[in-house]
């Protein structure tokens, strides 16, 4: 069932089926991301006359929650492509990534055409720049050194230990595995 107060065909918050069928939007964790329609295509176009912030990631990607966090966190309005819903050539001249990570970006660059983005802390600073309302860098010197010290730890270490408890004990092992298959 769809999210309460929202459209009962809500591309982001309708409930999984039993059954993995392409193209059906999932809810993570009982959350709407914004956009109430999943497009069936999407070009450059459509994302540079679209105020809100255009990405594209999986719920299990540990940088898309951060990512997703930062967003909802900093009240920026965003559209969530769901990578695997996509897959299929619908996102039509849409710039590749170096490299192709999730979440991925898509900005408008100095130019005016639109670039793909990958890498989570340049973004936070990017949106630091031009969203200057709820930051998450404290002011302090001292404290944003630490906090880009504990933010570039958990970006290259700790996803070391959610892997190993992703895939080390047998129920995580039968859990991750029936969950990420379907995304």
């Amino acid at each position: 069932p769809p999210i309460p107060g929202h459209p009962p065909r809500c591309g982001l918050c309708v409930s999984r089926p039993a059954a993995p069928v392409r193209g059906i939007a999932r809810r993570i964790q009982g959350r709407c991301f914004g956009d109430h329609a999943m497009p069936r295509k999407i070009d450059a176009d459509t994302i540079l006359n679209d105020p809100r912030v255009t990405l594209m990631g999986v719920a299990g990607s540990p940088y898309t929650r951060k990512m997703l966090a930062v967003l909802r966190y900093r009240q920026i309005p965003y559209r969530l492509l769901i990578a695997s819903n996509v897959a299929g050539g619908e996102l039509t001249g849409l710039p590749v990534p170096k490299p192709s990570l999730l979440p991925t970006f898509f900005l408008p660059a100095d130019d005016g055409t639109l670039q793909a983005v990958t890498d989570s802390t340049p973004l936070i600073r990017r949106f630091e720049a031009s969203h200057r309302e709820r930051s998450v860098i404290p002011s302090d010197p001292a404290l944003a050194l630490i906090d880009a010290l504990i933010e570039d730890y958990a970006d290259e270490w700790l996803t070391k230990a959610m892997f190993h408890y992703r895939w080390h004990y047998q129920a995580d092992i039968d859990k991750a595995s029936a969950i990420l298959a379907t995304w």
